[in-house]
């Protein structure tokens, strides 16, 4: 699996949170045109890419959508990942154990067909975010202000322009390990789940 990461600003940190994200099977693509093209030839080579919904994208890279009956400047990522190759769109989480054992991690396709309208398509994974949180809101944690005006560019000299590809998908394996609360797997194809306390 493949997922998108928006690297550290402080750049000595950088070499510890990619050890800390090393893990069998998971590769890490940079919050950039480069990073959202990998995650392009993962999908079309059948494999699967993570990305966190609920993190405000840079100016012009998103839609204000509701958020708990909020507008709430939306990244369109996973949807346009999706509208691009076809992939499934699946919503993942990880449930905190008590007792420091580990985490139980859920996935699920997103409820129907996901719209071909952009707008309307940010506002389901918008949705189902709002419905895994209210399952258990006591682990939704986010350290920064979920309804704040993005930042011009907010350091990304870039644009995402996703250009379609063509051809038949193969099938995505999800595996989860040490995951956090609240990831969208868009996935090429049908989907397994793996995943457990760990």
């Amino acid at each position: 699996m493949t997922v998108l990461f928006r690297p550290p600003r402080k750049h000595w940190l950088g070499r510890l949170v990619g050890a800390a994200r090393q893990r069998p099977g998971l590769y890490t693509a940079p919050a950039s045109l480069a990073g959202v093209k990998q995650m392009l030839k993962a999908l079309k080579n059948g494999e699967c890419v993570g990305v966190l919904p609920d993190q405000v994208p840079p100016n012009h890279q998103g839609l204000w959508t509701p958020f708990f009956g909020k507008p709430a400047y939306t990244m369109t990522l996973s949807a346009r990942l999706a509208h691009q190759t076809g992939a499934t769109i699946l919503i993942a989480w990880g449930e905190r154990l008590a007792w420091g054992r580990g985490y139980t991690v859920h996935v699920a396709p997103l409820e129907g067909l996901l719209s071909d309208d952009l707008g309307r398509a940010t506002e389901q994974i918008n949705h189902a975010m709002e419905s895994l949180i209210a399952q258990c809101p006591t682990q939704y944690l986010w350290a920064y202000d979920r309804y704040k005006q993005p930042r011009l560019n907010d350091g990304y000299p870039f644009h995402f322009v996703l250009h379609p590809i063509v051809g038949v998908l193969a099938t995505g394996v999800v595996t989860c390990s040490g995951l956090g609360f609240g990831c969208s797997f868009v996935c090429a194809g049908g989907f397994a789940a793996q995943g457990g306390a760990n």
